[in-house]
């Protein structure tokens, strides 16, 4: 019983840029899927992001590119995805934005 509720909490958990990353780790996902899915997930802007004292700064924001910080971190995606991620996120959503020129 104690089985059954787990899988029921397992599926209702959110699916972040984090759990891909966990995902992956357990060898659940190829390399090519992870990025994949890294790529395709659609990263809560930076601009959504509370910056008054409900989000504690220390903490990560779940969906946010947070969650791609914590898995480099936790050494459940290494640089090189980092980095592939990033750069096509950049290219697909001009972000973060452009600085305005001087």
């Amino acid at each position: 019983m104690a089985d059954q509720r787990q899988d029921q909490d397992d599926e209702e958990r959110e699916i972040t840029p984090f759990t891909i990353a966990e995902r992956y780790g357990r060898g659940e996902l190829t390399r090519d899927e992870v990025i994949r899915d890294l790529i395709d997930y659609d990263y809560l802007p930076q601009d959504q992001i509370p910056d008054d004292m409900t989000v504690d700064i220390a903490q990560y924001v779940d969906g946010s590119w947070d969650d791609m910080e914590r898995a480099l971190g936790h050494k459940l995606i290494d640089a090189e995805i980092y980095q592939l991620v990033l750069d096509a996120v950049r290219e697909r959503e001009s972000w973060p934005p452009p600085t305005a020129p001087s």
